[in-house]
This record gives structure tokens, sequence and C-alpha cells, in this order.
């Protein structure tokens, strides 16, 4: 048994694994495995990869692979990002914009 969000528990089977970033993005994030995750969760669920490979991978493998495991998980934490922002955005009523 598990406490705390969902993803959490498939971001630590993940960052542990060392599969590649395309590896990851395809059969777990954008597949059936976290379609029950909301986009704000898929978010922290990249980032909590990070964040483990951090722990995980010596910094040579870091030095000699990071093209196949940052770059693209960072890539794609900004384009999460961005389209979480412009929901946000277009959702909002125009009291909602003066606050934020």
């Amino acid at each position: 048994m598990s406490i705390g969000p969902s993803w959490c528990d498939i971001a630590g089977f993940l960052g542990e694994s060392k599969y590649s970033f395309e590896r990851i993005h395809t059969e777990y994030i954008n597949s059936e495995v976290s379609s029950h995750l909301e986009p704000i969760e898929k978010l922290f669920l990249v980032y909590t990869i990070i964040v483990l490979w951090f722990t995980e991978f010596s910094k040579e493998e870091f030095d000699n692979s990071h093209d196949i495991y940052l770059r693209p998980a960072i890539e794609l934490l900004e384009e999460m990002a961005t389209e979480l922002n412009e929901n946000r955005l277009k959702d909002a009523t125009p009291t909602q914009l003066y606050l934020t």
C-alpha cells in the first residue's frame, strides 16, 4: 500500500529503471498507464523522475547520456507547463486574470 499521489509510485519505478526518456514518454506518459492522471499530475510525474535521476545516476552517466534523459524530459516539462498556463488563461475570468 502506498500513501501519496498515484504518480509517485510510477515515478519511483521509472526513476530507478534508467529507461530512456523516449521510452518513458511512449510507454508510460502517453499511454493507458497514465491516462487517469490530470495534466498537472503528469507534469509532476516527469519532474519527480528527473529529481530521482539525480540520485540514481552517477556524474559520469549523466555526462555521457544527458541527451537521452534530461534534455527531452525538460523540454516536455516546458511544453506541459506552457500548455497548462495557456489553458488556465483561456479559462480564467477577467477578475482572475487581473489578480494573477
